[in-house]
């Protein structure tokens, strides 16, 4: 879930992914919460979120999500 401080929350601490180790959306993703698929949705409880990132041009496993 994205907390105050953070600009995404992958659920990880990797890099490269969209996401990275501080919680702040790397170069050129997008990235937008979405309900984790983990997480049993409860009636009267907000849902729990995580954050998927995607790259809208050519990503380098290397490099990250470089601009087409």
């Amino acid at each position: 879930m994205v907390n105050p401080g953070e600009e995404c929350d992958d659920g990880n601490a990797d890099n490269l992914d969209g996401c990275d180790n501080g919680c702040r959306i790397e170069a050129n993703f997008r990235c937008e919460s979405v309900p984790r698929s983990d997480v049993k949705p409860v009636d009267g409880v907000a849902p729990s979120l995580i954050s998927q990132c995607t790259c809208p041009g050519i990503l380098s496993p290397v490099l990250g999500c470089l601009v087409a």
